[in-house]
């Protein structure tokens, strides 16, 4: 029957041990100055009254009664008791320390005859202060004590330890050892505490069962705790309008002191039935009522609140995905404050945020520019071990190629640290329409997955992109094997073509015509890159031929591929001493040899030579000054330039962009200076800021 407590044999004075938690014994060793019976018994009653409303949170009246029973026994020269009327009275004050202090002396008295209570409040002491352990001790020695009267007051506060500990099958035993004592006078808060520890465990319809006795119980005068708690458990097992139902019956109760509890709870509801205007109602009730009683927690609403506007303006674009994605993060969160899953999800939300206001970025603007974001190889210089001081913050590698045709993005093997590069020069995940990949390496590939999954992200918080074909994807062969599940998984709708050597070329709709060629870097075809030739029609009617020899030596009909482009982009890899001698072409990349032989037979209007390795020091100036005093002595003159991250030519008129002011000027009005020290970036300066 509801209100019934456990069947089973009532407690003697001393006895009752379970599982875990067993009673300690000392040996009585000596009397002390224990005033006559009447007067004993009198001060014995005060305490146990002052005991009774300190434990029911009626601190006056606890305050009172223990100065008064401290009176008694300073009358009647009764030191100890004196004493340990005092310790309570610290206890009330929060002065766990000072009341430790008295009581540790009065146990060491076991023929004290108040030592049962004297132990109770030491465990109080140390709860307090947060020795659990010792607490716990404490506690079970008081039930040692043939004359105490707080058997169950003892086991309650044991109890009250093992849940804060999250032990909830010791606190529900202890609780039900509690319950068998017969001057227990708090079954409804046994009960409630049991229907909370089998909460904490998903113990579902045990936490109901003693709910319900506990609203059955005469003393349990706080209803509506106990309906709230229902309506959590309910809301648990996933029945959503019963948790309704008891939130209400709690908001119902005439004495419920915490409503901003149930109106949280009740949000929580509503935004898990995506009711959502009923949720955020209900969560700004809750807010209210926090930011008046417990503003310490309202920050955990204000989420809540953030959340249901997000998924409210996320489902007015249509933007599903998302909203679920919110309403996940949301779902996770634990009612209990001090959970730290909440702080879990609070960083989820945070980062969460971050997507809607990158989406909400506009790009660039660029049309008709071709930017340079390749950095270093991927090859360490070993001055960077040697000196690591000396490099901090200026080696950048990887990274790649961006080419904007129009208002169409072509971006060209994502590197390592391709995308830092591409959003640190402003440029968007929505400027991007189509990803060439020409060798399976890390300097061409690595950033690969993360460019799919950014562009994911951003169509799910972008309403005309959501039901957008995805990107396109032309991918040589060894990396389209091993990419092409990776990239589908982040991208249902990606369209991956296989880049290889065809007789006719690749179009991109409105953009551009490719003519792949294959290179030949590494010709046993381990690893085999593809090299193309780009032809675009630019904004203003006319074309321009981008030639890329993405990794490779030096091969005959090289300048025949590339005979007839406006811009070339080459790599040179290093050269030591003997990489200027004419008998040296490189074994793997073009080298000095290879890359003047090239210039050699081709006429284009610009050529960019990045990709430098940097075993051997940084003379990328210097590099570029001897091939053009090099075509000088031949009467040619050719316009070459280093690339390094942050380079950027327009195409329409092959100007380059100033570092310091942003204007595209004409190649003869840039100066390109070396960096502060070695490996770090260059800078391409205009004729005006130098001139100040």
């Amino acid at each position: 029957m509801p209100g019934k407590k456990p069947k089973g044999k009532k407690h003697k004075r001393g006895e009752g041990k379970i599982k875990g938690v067993s009673v300690l014994k000392k040996k009585s060793v000596l009397k002390d100055d224990t005033p006559q019976d009447e007067v004993a018994e009198r001060l014995r009653r005060i305490l146990n009254k002052g005991l009774r409303a300190y434990r029911h949170h009626n601190l006056g009246e606890a305050k009172r009664l223990f100065s008064e029973g401290k009176g008694g026994a300073d009358d009647a020269g009764w030191e100890r008791g004196a004493d340990l009327f005092e310790s309570a009275l610290f206890i009330i004050e929060g002065r766990y320390e000072r009341s430790i202090g008295l009581l540790e002396s009065l146990v060491e008295d076991a023929g004290f005859s108040l030592l049962g209570y004297a132990y109770y409040f030491l465990g109080i002491g140390k709860k307090g202060v947060g020795d659990y352990e010792g607490a716990i001790d404490s506690l079970r020695f008081s039930l040692s004590d043939l004359e105490y009267d707080g058997i169950g007051e003892s086991w309650e506060q044991m109890g009250i330890i093992y849940f804060e500990k999250s032990e909830f099958e010791r606190a529900v035993r202890c609780f039900e050892e509690a319950l068998a004592d017969d001057n227990y006078d708090s079954p409804g808060f046994a009960y409630y505490t049991i229907g909370n520890a089998n909460l904490e465990a998903n113990n579902y319809e045990e936490a109901l069962e003693s709910y319900r006795k506990a609203l059955s119980s005469p003393d349990f005068d706080t209803p509506g705790v106990a309906w709230d708690s229902m309506g959590l458990a309910y809301f648990k097992k996933g029945d959503f309008e019963k948790a309704i139902n008891f939130y209400s019956k709690a908001l119902a109760t005439p004495n419920y002191e915490t409503p901003g509890y149930a109106w949280f709870n009740m949000g929580v509801v509503y935004q898990r039935k995506e009711l959502l205007e009923d949720a955020l109602e209900y969560m700004i009730k809750a807010r209210d009522w926090y930011r008046r009683h417990e503003p310490g927690r309202i920050e955990r609403v204000e989420y809540f609140i953030r959340d249901i506007k997000q998924q409210k303006a996320l489902r007015s674009k249509g933007l599903t995905k998302a909203a679920e994605e919110v309403k996940k993060i949301s779902s996770l969160r634990a009612t209990e404050p001090d959970d730290p899953v909440n702080r879990i999800m609070d960083i989820l939300v945070e980062n969460r945020e971050k997507i809607p206001r990158y989406a909400a970025r506009r790009g660039t603007g660029y049309r008709d520019i071709l930017a340079i974001l390749k950095g270093w190889s991927s090859f360490i210089p070993v001055e960077f071990y040697a000196e690591p001081c000396d490099f901090e913050h200026q080696l950048f590698q990887g990274g790649g190629y961006f080419l904007k045709v129009r208002e169409k993005g072509i971006v060209i093997d994502p590197g390592v640290d391709f995308l830092v590069y591409f959003t640190r020069e402003g440029f968007h995940i929505k400027e991007v329409d189509y990803v060439f990949v020409t060798r399976n390496h890390m300097e061409h590939s690595a950033n690969l997955t993360g460019l799919a999954d950014l562009y994911h992200q951003w169509r799910l918080y972008e309403p005309q992109r959501e039901s957008d074909s995805s990107l396109d994807f032309y991918l040589n062969p060894a990396t389209k094997r091993e990419y092409e599940q990776k990239i589908s998984k982040k991208l249902d709708t990606a369209s991956i073509h296989r880049l290889a050597v065809r007789k006719t070329p690749y179009r991109l709709k409105d953009t551009a015509r490719v003519d792949a060629f294959g290179t030949t870097y590494d010709p046993k075809g381990t690893a085999r890159a593809v090299g193309f030739v780009m032809t675009a029609e630019l904004e203003n009617g006319e074309k321009r031929r981008i030639g890329y020899t993405s990794d490779t030596n030096y091969f005959r009909d090289l300048p025949r591929k590339l005979a007839k482009c406006d811009v070339i982009l080459t790599h040179f890899s290093i050269a030591g001493p003997e990489g200027f001698e004419d008998t040296d072409s490189g074994e793997e990349s073009l080298n000095y040899q290879g890359l003047r032989k090239l210039i050699e037979g081709t006429r284009a209007k610009l050529y960019v030579i990045s990709k430098f390795w940097g075993a051997r020091g940084d003379y990328r100036i210097e590099f570029i000054d001897k091939l053009l005093y090099d075509f000088s002595k031949k009467k040619r003159g050719v316009t070459i330039i280093p690339g390094d991250v942050g380079c950027m030519i327009n195409l329409s008129d092959y100007g380059i962009r100033c570092s310091n002011c942003g204007a595209f000027v004409p190649y003869e009005d840039i100066e390109i200076q070396k960096p502060s020290g070695d490996f770090g970036k260059l800078a391409y300066v205009c004729r005006s800021c130098r001139n100040g």
